[in-house]
Order: C-alpha cells, then sequence, then structure tokens
C-alpha cells in the first residue's frame, strides 16, 4: 500500500505555496493574459498553502462588532474604540433601559444591571443629527479591553448621562397644552431626559426619584410608556392598580411600536422606605405592613374573655381573629366538635374539627417534621391558639409572626403513588378569584381594588 506524501511547502517573498507552484505565473493553468494575469486573483492562489488577509481584514480580526461577520459599517468602531480607550473620554457615556425578556441572550454579552423585568444598559454617545442619533453599545469584550470593572462603568455613566443629558419633569398638560389648550394641573407627569432619546433610564439617575416624590407630594407609581419616557402618577389619586395595568398593556399595544415597548407591569416608588419595585410587590408589602399593624391592635384591644388567635381556612391566607374562649366558639369556628393537637414546641396548640377527615371537609395545611416530610394534613378549618396554665389563651405578638408565615400559603394536594404532596397555590390564582368574588354588580359603580 502507498504510504500518504505530505505536500512540500516553499516560502516565495514569506508567503507559503505548495512546491508544485510553477516558477513564473505564466506558466499556470489560471493565468490569462497580461491585461487579467490570473483568473483567480493572487490572493486565492491555487498553490496557496496559508490564507492571505487582507490589511482590512487583519484589521477587523478580533472586533467586538464582528460576530465573525463583515462589517457593512461605514465607521470603523474598532477605531473610535481606541480613541474612547486611549483618552478616557467617559463623559460621552450614556444609559439605556430596555426590557430584559426581549434581549436575553443579547444581556449575555453586555455589562448590564437587572431592575425587575428590565435592565439597564451602557452606551458612547457619538453624536446626532436632524434626523437620528448615533450610539455604540458597551460589551463585555470592551469592558475587558479598557480594564475597568463593571461598577465603575455604571458610576462612570450615572455621573456622565445626568450631566450630558438632565433629567426632566413635566406635568402632562404642559406637554399637550398647545394641543389641547389644558391649563389645570393633570395628576400625571411626564418624566424623560432633556434630548428624549432612551430617557426612561432617568428612573436610574441620582436622586431623581426623591426629587419626583417632592413634586407630587409623596410616594407613586411609574408607568413605563415606552423606553423613552416614564409616566408618575401619586398614589394617593391613583386608579386602581388593576386599571393602571390595563392602561399601560393597551397603550402600547395600540400606541408603541414593538422595538420601544419597556414593560407591560407597572412600578411603584415607596418615598419613605426608598424602594422601588414592581407595584404588586409594593400592594403585598403594604398589606404585610397593615397586618402587622392590625394584629398589634387587636391584642391591645382583646379582652379577658376573648382569645387573640389565628384562623386558617382551606384556600385562603391565615387570618388573626378575636374568638370567645367558650367551648362553642371554638366548636364554631371549626364548624363541629373540636380535636386539640400539639405538633410544635412552642406553647401552641392547633384546634381543628375532630371529624374532618370523616365528614370530607377540604383540604388545608400539611403538618411536617423536622425533615420537611408530611406526616398528616388537616381537614377544614383550624385555629392556632396560646396555650395557659389551665386553657387555651391568646397568641403573644412573637407567635402570630410566627404562625402566620409558617400557614401564609394556601397549600393544594395531590396524591402520588402512597404519598400525598402539598402544592403551593400561586398568588396570581388567589388573586383571580378573589376579583372574581368581589367583581361589582353591572348596577353599582367600580370597585377600587386598592
Amino acid at each position: 500500500m502507498q504510504k500518504d506524501v505530505k505536500p512540500h511547502i516553499v516560502l516565495i517573498d514569506g508567503v507559503k505555496y505548495y512546491s508544485d507552484k510553477p516558477e513564473t505565473c505564466r506558466s499556470c493553468f489560471f493565468w490569462k493574459n497580461r491585461k487579467v494575469p490570473c483568473i483567480l486573483g493572487q490572493e486565492n492562489c491555487y498553490y496557496l498553502a496559508e490564507i492571505i488577509q487582507s490589511e482590512q481584514q487583519k484589521k477587523c480580526e478580533g472586533c467586538c462588532y464582528a460576530s465573525g461577520r463583515s462589517c457593512v459599517s461605514a465607521t470603523c468602531y474598532k477605531d473610535l474604540m481606541m480613541q474612547f480607550n486611549a483618552s478616557k473620554n467617559k463623559e460621552k457615556l450614556t444609559l439605556q433601559l430596555v426590557p430584559s425578556a426581549k434581549n436575553k441572550d443579547l444581556l449575555t454579552d453586555i455589562p448590564h444591571r437587572n431592575i425587575e423585568d428590565m435592565a439597564l444598559a451602557y452606551r458612547f454617545d457619538m453624536g446626532h443629527n436632524e434626523r437620528t442619533s448615533f450610539s455604540i453599545l458597551v460589551t463585555n469584550k470592551m469592558l475587558n479591553a479598557y480594564g475597568i470593572s463593571a461598577a465603575q462603568l455604571h458610576d462612570d455613566a450615572l455621573e456622565a448621562a445626568s450631566h450630558r443629558c438632565p433629567a426632566t419633569l413635566r406635568n402632562m398638560n404642559e406637554v399637550i397644552r398647545n394641543m389641547a389648550g389644558q391649563t389645570d394641573p393633570s395628576p400625571m407627569w411626564v418624566a424623560s431626559i432633556e434630548n428624549g432619546q432612551n430617557g426612561a433610564c432617568v428612573i436610574q439617575y441620582p436622586h431623581f426619584l426623591d426629587d419626583a416624590a417632592e413634586t407630587l407630594g409623596g410616594s407613586f407609581y411609574v408607568l413605563p410608556s415606552s423606553i423613552h419616557e416614564v409616566l408618575l402618577l401619586a398614589d394617593d389619586t391613583s386608579p386602581s392598580l388593576s386599571e393602571l395595568e390595563n392602561m399601560v398593556r393597551t397603550i402600547n399595544q395600540a400606541e408603541v411600536a414593538p422595538e420601544e415597548r419597556l414593560s407591560d407591569n407597572v412600578f411603584h416608588y415607596d418615598c419613605e422606605s426608598h424602594i422601588f419595585e414592581n407595584a404588586r410587590t409594593f400592594e403585598a408589602r403594604l398589606s404585610t405592613v397593615e397586618q402587622s399593624v392590625a394584629n398589634a391592635e387587636l391584642l391591645e384591644a382583646a379582652k379577658p374573655d376573648t382569645m387573640t388567635v389565628l384562623l386558617v381556612q382551606p384556600n385562603a391566607y391565615p387570618k388573626v381573629i378575636q374568638i370567645g374562649s367558650a367551648l362553642e366558639d371554638l366548636q364554631h369556628a371549626v364548624d363541629g366538635d373540636i380535636e386539640a393537637v400539639y405538633p410544635f414546641e412552642d406553647s401552641v396548640g392547633v384546634i381543628c374539627n375532630e371529624e374532618g377527615k370523616l365528614r370530607g371537609l377540604p383540604a388545608n395545611r400539611a403538618l411536617r417534621d423536622e425533615d420537611g416530610h408530611i406526616y398528616d394534613v388537616i381537614a377544614g378549618s383550624f385555629l392556632v391558639v396560646g396555650l395557659g396554665e389551665e386553657d387555651f389563651c391568646s397568641l403573644s405578638a412573637e407567635q402570630i409572626d410566627k404562625f402566620e408565615a409558617l400557614f401564609h400559603q394556601p397549600e393544594a394536594f395531590v396524591k402520588m403513588g402512597h404519598s400525598i404532596t402539598a402544592v403551593p397555590i400561586p398568588d396570581s390564582v388567589l388573586q383571580a378569584r378573589d376579583e372574581h368574588r368581589d367583581a361589582p354588580k353591572l348596577t353599582h359603580s367600580s370597585h377600587d381594588d386598592r
């Protein structure tokens, strides 16, 4: 069998060719004439043993904007970036707030900060003309080339953007005055930056949210109008949160171009706690605070012949109630004869219906051992009560907080083989059920769910 022969390579004028290359190109099969010497071209010579890159190809190699494709831009971003790197023109940094879900793949390649369902990205402002503005997105490769951290980039961009494009906050009627002739102030305010481009990033400017709270007179909702602006609405005069969410989604679908949509959610800024968050998260947090206050008031107002206890019902969050200590009061609460069990080391008892499972009452909450395994399921409503020296008594504030957290999330139960699995019921399902239950009749005015 003939062995494979490795082709010989020769070096001619610094370029590698296979040794069977003719001494002159005129002796080559691909030579045409003096006017068109080679039909393949020198860079595509049939006998080349290496790929010859043009000067432009060598320059584009490793460019963070090439991504394996030819550059079609008339401006070489690599040259511009080298200029920025050398001159440290961080004053040209600017911000852009974008939707996270739509930019999931892009966000893996760029430095950014997550803000709820949005992401804050960074750009170099390259100027603008009458028709458009030009900017370059900062990538992880560029950041590594500059040798600066993402935190330093963020600080530099905040400082540069807030000075280069100051925040603007105008009353809605001021914006539309020329069209509608409005003179009275509107409860809605428009927040952006001076040039209006990517102005929704203004909510990340230092001190902007607190300054806006002073103008609006307190905490407020933030409605993402587009990537270029957001709308602010004081939370003491607002429509219900459901109405605000519907407003944002409707406007996004009907008025905002897909590439300029920021979010379908409504956000809230709490000026006392200095917290920017999803408005649903704010309302849940507010409800918890109000419940804690109510718990304290109930404990303070408790009478000797009543107890402050925790009532846990199926498919519902626990409630702090005052209840009589008489047997009939306890029986009424659990809808039948009572049974007391003591599954916890704390000085508390669980009072449930003695025949709850026999009567087929709805499964309520699971009891778990120290390893988290379910060993029993309570059927029907039950009470968590304190234990006195001789009888049941009120829970302490600490006990209320502990067992409200333990039994907070309603559970659904699924039998899998010989075991039972408890599945937490999502808040969205409970909320939808409550909204359906509390929906106003046609003869009544709309219900404010705030």
